[in-house]
């Protein structure tokens, strides 16, 4: 009888913690994979079904890889700092999202910024962008404070 008892612990023990970890969108970490330091998220093999948010670490590894960033403020917001090579596309301009970036490529990734503040702003900016066609968008959370905070250039 013990030695069931036991079996029937463990079985309940284990699929109680599957369950967890499934419905947990944090999860358990089951099997740990070391990442290499160097890979950046643009090298990694990821499939776009919407614009995915980095945060700030990730955000200047994209930009050491040039990849275009655009900053969704108002122009006078832009003008008074902004990561250096972004293009300004205000907000209140989105919808016109493709005629305005019809120069770039659509396989073109793009990292879509503005204040942290305006977080929300930033993310409906992104799926509009998303939904003209480019669909490599990243979403950097953090926007131009969290860029400022860390100490990376800016251009004023």
């Amino acid at each position: 009888m013990k030695p069931l008892l036991i079996i029937g612990i463990i079985m309940i023990s284990t699929a109680s913690a599957l369950l967890f970890n499934y419905l947990n969108p944090e999860g358990l970490t089951i099997i740990s994979v070391k990442q290499d330091e160097s890979e950046t998220p643009e090298n990694r093999k990821i499939e776009f079904f919407k614009p995915i948010n980095i945060e700030t670490n990730d955000a200047y590894l994209l930009f050491t890889k040039e990849l275009q960033f655009i900053d969704v403020r108002f122009p006078e917001e832009y003008r008074a700092g902004h990561i250096p090579n972004s293009m300004n596309l205000p907000f209140e301009h989105i919808k016109d999202a493709k005629e305005i970036l019809a120069h770039l490529p659509q396989d073109t990734p793009l990292v879509i910024y503005g204040s942290k503040i305006d977080a929300r702003l930033n993310n409906v900016a992104a799926e509009e962008i998303f939904r003209t066609g480019y669909k490599k968008v990243y979403i950097y959370s953090g926007g131009i404070d969290e860029w400022i905070r860390t100490g990376y250039q800016v251009i004023r």
